[in-house]
């Protein structure tokens, strides 16, 4: 697993949230952070042991928080909102009656390790990289469950992906998309 970071050292105290959010995909940690010269480290991991992670996908984790959501009085939500945990970025939380934040306590409350997330959905990608579409991505509430890999610095990224190429495509199409407007 990747997490890009201006962190050398990790830790919850100095993140951005309450959790640590890794990905199987190197070109998504590295895009993760808002600028490139931000970017200093890339952090590679391994699980110390498996992880309970909910998956608004899974019948099973859905369902149990629906009925934790109705339990708090959460009708709206459950009936407008929460469908959308399956397929785009938790993003979309701040905008509801629900926080990322308050959300992720409550499904840390019900036992689980983290939560699976997609990042870039298609609502987040205005001049974004578009071939970072609908990654996934995990949320980990406890760091202490992942075994570090190492550290990668931003020069052995840029050499080391296709972080150029990346660039390169995402700016061509959005281009292309602004060509007919033009």
């Amino acid at each position: 697993f990747y997490h890009g970071s201006k962190q050398k050292v990790l830790d919850i105290d100095n993140a951005n949230y309450d959790w640590l959010f890794i990905t199987t995909d190197i070109n998504n940690a590295i895009m993760y952070c808002e600028k490139e010269e931000d970017i200093r480290y890339l952090h590679m991991f391994k699980l110390k042991k498996p992880l309970n992670i909910f998956n608004a996908r899974s019948k099973l984790d859905y369902s149990l928080l629906q009925k934790t959501l109705l339990h708090k009085g959460r009708v709206d939500f459950v009936n407008n909102e929460l469908y959308k945990l399956k397929d785009y970025d938790w993003l979309f939380l701040d905008d509801t009656n629900i926080s990322r934040t308050e959300m992720a306590c409550i499904i840390q409350n019900l036992g689980y390790d983290g939560f699976f997330n997609f990042e870039w959905t298609s609502d987040e990608m205005a001049g974004a990289h578009f071939e970072l579409e609908s990654l996934p991505s995990i949320g980990i509430f406890d760091i202490d469950n992942l075994e570090s890999l190492g550290i990668l610095s931003f020069e052995e990224i840029k050499k080391d992906t296709k972080y150029d190429n990346l660039k390169r495509k995402s700016k061509e199409k959005i281009i292309n998309e602004i060509k007919p407007i033009i």
